[in-house]
């Protein structure tokens, strides 16, 4: 039996996730109203078509529902899903910390697939969670330094 603590973590709808797609929405309507005018013949239908196509994806993308994640995590890295039937993974020290998110990078324990990428925002898990996520990917991403 493992002495080591495991912790179970539940994600949740992030509004700072929310501010981002809108931002990131907003500077590709910027830059596509900003083009110089009539370079082409058809430019303004062009134009308005795209910003319209870019208008629609953002309110699809503001009013999707995000799901609810649970895992379960060590002091170690291991990283398994409880919502769903999963592999266990580990945190790779590719992982990054930032002050509003975390980069996170998983890569399967015990199979050679693919590594997964992902953000995950501050206001998403709880600050005692989201202090811990950091800490664990602190000390994996200085162990591979010091290594």
């Amino acid at each position: 039996m493992s002495t080591e603590a495991e912790y179970r973590i539940s994600t949740r709808r992030s509004r700072l996730s929310f501010y981002a797609v809108l931002a990131v929405h907003a500077l590709l309507l910027g830059a596509i109203l900003l083009w110089q005018p009539q370079v082409w013949h058809w430019q303004s239908f062009a134009q308005w078509g795209l910003a319209l196509a870019v208008v629609l994806s953002a309110i699809t993308s503001a009013f999707r529902k995000t799901r609810t994640r649970v895992f379960n995590l060590d002091e170690q890295g291991h990283w398994l899903y409880l919502d769903e039937e999963g592999q266990p993974l580990q945190i790779d020290p590719d992982s990054r910390i930032s002050p509003l998110m975390l980069w996170i990078c998983l890569r399967p324990r015990f199979s050679h697939q693919p590594k997964q990428w992902f953000w995950l925002f501050r206001d998403a898990v709880s600050e005692t969670d989201y202090r811990r996520l950091c800490r664990i990917i602190r000390r994996i991403t200085v162990s591979k330094d010091v290594s």
